[in-house]
């Protein structure tokens, strides 16, 4: 993978991202508070 870095292409080391990084944070998200959100919005109440 290339970059511009300072005026000139250098390679950049692509970064690994594991599932156990991610999953966390889905575990914050709170569904209820989505479906809340989505309510309120289908019912036109800003």
């Amino acid at each position: 993978m290339l970059g511009l870095n300072e005026l000139r292409w250098q390679e950049i080391e692509p970064i690994s991202i594991s599932l156990s990084e991610i999953k966390p944070l889905f575990d914050r998200i709170d569904l209820m508070k989505i479906e809340e959100e989505l309510e309120r919005l289908n019912k036109g109440v800003l």
